[in-house]
């Protein structure tokens, strides 16, 4: 089919990927709640039960004692993202930080210089989406959907997830042609359960997803749904790969 191909991804809390992003969020937090013009330049790695933390947390005005306390930070970004009753990780923090303050010239220009960042990223012409592209759009509705069975299904379906969506554009309508799901599952859990528990509500997304992306709803088929393609998936999270902060980060 010819047309312009849509194809974007979206990750569960649960990631390690972003997981790492959640702590570093939650540092930063953590440090402007001390000082508000604190400077904080960190980097996260979560591998297994450990959660690395390299870089600086400098804390604006003279030397303190109040430091953001990593390891109840790393307790809260692992318990919000899921891990914990039959998922538990019991992280273990491990870091190399300059906790240098910010002082003299260094303070002064703090609300007018800070660090350097390329901002990549476009917004579409259409409020249907949220002014998201269609294929960001769609994956966003499609992870969250994914999130809610994951949380009505706690037991059977870990924490860990990703959304890979993919579709064609023509003529002001979409046609799907493939939407990659990868969900952590209990062990030895058979994949016409899997299927049984997954696939009803992706079809009911897709079918509101065509309110703003018409289409999605008569070219769904479950041909077009690859779950798990890649097999078992009961190791996963920090355990079955490792994650850094800023990989999943994308404006």
């Amino acid at each position: 089919m010819n047309g312009t191909v849509h194809v974007a991804e979206s990750v569960l809390p649960g990631h390690p990927d972003r997981l790492a992003d959640a702590m570093a969020e939650k540092i930063v937090d953590a440090a402007v709640r001390i000082r508000p013009d604190s400077l904080v330049g960190v980097e996260v790695a979560v591998h297994r039960k450990s959660v690395y933390v390299t870089g600086r947390i400098g804390i604006a005005g003279p030397p303190l004692n109040e430091r953001p306390d990593l390891l109840k930070l790393a307790y809260e970004a692992y318990d919000e993202a899921g891990y914990k009753g039959f998922w538990q990780i019991t992280p273990e923090i491990r870091h190399d930080l300059d906790w240098k303050p910010v002082l003299g010239d260094e303070r002064k220009i703090r609300c007018i210089s800070d660090d350097q960042n390329i901002v990549v990223g476009h917004a579409s012409g259409s409020a249907a989406t949220g002014w998201l592209p269609a294929a960001a759009f769609a994956a966003r509705k499609m992870r969250d959907a994914l999130g809610r069975i994951r949380r009505r299904n706690f037991v059977k379906l870990g924490p860990d997830g990703k959304v890979l969506v993919r579709f064609v554009e023509q003529e002001g309508r979409y046609y799907w042609q493939s939407c990659n799901v990868a969900v952590m599952h209990a062990e030895g859990m058979q994949f016409e359960e899997l299927y049984r528990i997954v696939l009803p509500g992706l079809k009911e997304t897709a079918r509101e997803l065509d309110q703003a992306l018409p289409g999605l709803a008569e070219s769904w088929a479950i041909d077009k749904v690859r779950l798990n393609g890649a097999g078992d998936f009961s190791c996963g999270g920090p355990h079955g790969d490792n994650g850094l902060s800023g990989k999943k980060l994308v404006v």
